[in-house]
């Protein structure tokens, strides 16, 4: 089973208008809508990939709400979390997925940095993938609109610090820096209730199937 759920590719010339004013926008701030999810409505919405034929399950956030907004960077296209979940114990592995749409030159994303209870944390990306440019055709003038899809992993108890920032309406989301080589970062954040969603969901995935629930 693909740990990777599929996102779909923003149309250029949208991605080229929303990237116009990437430089202005308030990082921290969530959309509207996002901000007014609650964490049973990620929960109810999240997607649950169980194949009897594999020995683990995917539960992923990605499709509880999509939208996009700018940040520092580029464009985030979308954000979201999955876990994978061993059917025989439980024990599951967590990522944070962001996809980002760019201008100028490619990034080169390795690191991802982020404040947790511990201080500042510095570690790899799990997955760093550049996806299909998308250019104007011969016949138009333009830039193209680059795409990068980067992961890392995240802790249960990472999660559950993260969910318990939940706020209900609050825009504020639980920010991480993507390093690149060149200098060229790109500085993305979570809804604290998507934290505590997926949380719910696995949670609710455990009991169903008779196993332990969630370490406190």
């Amino acid at each position: 089973m693909s740990a990777r759920p599929v996102v779909h590719l923003i149309a250029g010339g949208l991605a080229l208008a929303l990237l116009a004013g990437c430089a202005t926008q308030d990082q921290r701030a969530l959309p509207r809508k996002l901000a007014a999810m609650t964490p049973a409505d990620v929960s109810a919405g999240a997607r649950i990939m169980d194949d009897p034929r594999e020995r683990h399950i995917l539960i992923s956030t990605q499709s509880a709400f999509r939208s996009s907004r700018p940040i520092a960077g580029g464009l985030e296209a979308q954000t979201y979390l999955s876990a994978t979940v061993e059917r025989r114990t439980g024990a599951t592995h967590i990522k944070l997925w962001q996809k980002t749409l760019y201008k100028g030159a490619r990034k080169e994303l390795h690191q991802v940095n982020y404040r947790s209870r511990d201080g500042i944390v510095a570690h790899d990306l799990a997955v760093a993938i550049h996806e299909p440019d998308d250019c104007p055709g011969v016949d138009r003038a333009g830039s193209c609109v680059l795409g990068k899809t980067a992961a890392f992993e995240l802790s249960e108890g990472l999660v559950r610090e993260i969910a318990t920032l939940y706020q209900p309406g609050s825009r504020e989301a639980w920010s991480f820096r993507f390093k690149d080589r060149n200098g060229r970062d790109v500085i993305g954040g979570i809804a604290p209730a998507e934290a505590l969603g997926l949380l719910q969901a696995i949670e609710n995935w455990r009991e169903g199937q008779g196993l332990p629930g969630l370490k406190s």
